[in-house]
């Protein structure tokens, strides 16, 4: 039950007032005033002793926080978010599944790499970026943020090469459908495109229009942005000086909620495939590579393919057709093949052009 509609510190003083004189009992003043025993019991309490103060409302708050942090925590995350004022919660996004077809899991490190290029933008003094990025699609670790004259297989080759010297070969490099990944020709192959199927790496891309299908690097690309060049740095040097202090910060510091707040360094391992300085020769009509000027059989079962020659040392190289190795070729054409059967024979090619 609750007091009577009037005001709520008179009635308490009024049963306050009943009580002392003790005409009736409490139990007896409790009905007549509307309230519980325990209510009743409650006020008495608290006149007796704090006085009159004691009758007023009090906050309903609780006494104390169990969520609350200490002092040295909340200015330790003070700090940081001064220091990275980018880095915090963002606002989720609904993510959209692909509709085209299935792209390649991504359980591990170098599962895919997802390649893409963040935009240009000109520097203080007018100088052209066009930054070209990397990342491990499983790890967020960004591989690579480097500016490159322009956005053709003969300026971004080099820098997939350069990262698969450093960190292996990923299965699989996920991207846009913009030059120099893709172009207009056969199943969308570019250059490009060509060159990572060679080396043993599956082209990847998105469905037009659709970036949320490489969100993971897109999102990369809002904290580069947001740390880099807004605004622009003065010179491209200064510009690349920034990109080199983004990724280390990135890796290695800034923390992920997506990995469990922490750092894509934590989790990023290099890939288990090496990758080598391929050297690639069609095999002709009669089954037989050209090599060091000689003619040197390999198998009609291959004419007109392609196959790999990688230096495993000592002038020895591996004989391979995509993933399935041949054989090992030593010297001048000395084939030892793979297989059943298989054994050095004389080149019969040998000194013939």
């Amino acid at each position: 039950m609750v007091w009577k509609e009037t005001c709520v510190m008179d009635e308490r003083m009024s049963f306050i007032a009943a009580c002392v004189e003790g005409e009736e009992s409490v139990s007896e003043l409790c009905r007549h005033f509307g309230i519980s025993r325990k209510t009743g019991h409650k006020w008495l309490g608290r006149y007796a002793a704090e006085g009159v103060s004691g009758l007023e409302d009090r906050s309903r708050a609780p006494h104390g926080n169990s969520r609350s942090l200490d002092v040295e925590v909340v200015e330790a995350v003070l700090a940081v978010r001064h220091r990275y004022r980018s880095w915090g919660p963002r606002k989720r996004r609904r993510r959209v599944q692909p509709q085209s077809f299935p792209f390649s899991a991504c359980r591990a490190a170098n599962d895919v790499w997802c390649a893409d290029f963040k935009g240009w933008f000109l520097t203080g003094d007018g100088t052209h970026v066009e930054p070209l990025t990397l990342s491990d699609g499983h790890s967020r670790y960004l591989l690579r943020c480097q500016a490159v004259g322009r956005a053709d297989d003969a300026h971004v080759w080099p820098v997939f090469e350069a990262c698969f010297h450093e960190f292996g070969l990923p299965l699989a490099v996920r991207s846009d459908n913009g030059p120099p990944f893709a172009s207009r020709a056969v199943a969308g192959l570019s250059r490009l495109a060509v060159k990572l199927i060679k080396v043993g790496v599956k082209p990847e891309r998105i469905e037009p229009g659709k970036p949320q299908q490489n969100g993971r690097h897109e999102r990369m690309h809002l904290t580069l942005k947001q740390e880099t060049a807004s605004p622009p740095a003065r010179s491209l040097g200064q510009q690349m000086a920034r990109f080199d202090s983004f990724r280390e910060t990135y890796n290695h510091e800034r923390p992920h909620e997506a990995l469990g707040q922490v750092p894509p360094a934590t989790l990023y391992r290099p890939s288990p495939r090496p990758f080598d300085d391929v050297l690639i020769r069609k095999v002709r009509r009669g089954g037989e590579i050209k090599w060091r000027g000689n003619m040197v059989f390999v198998s009609e079962v291959l004419a007109g393919e392609p196959v790999g020659l990688h230096d495993i040392g000592n002038d020895v190289w591996l004989l391979k057709y995509g993933p399935v190795v041949l054989g090992t070729l030593r010297g001048e054409g000395n084939l030892k093949k793979i297989g059943p059967g298989s054994r050095s024979r004389p080149n019969p090619y040998r000194d013939k052009t």
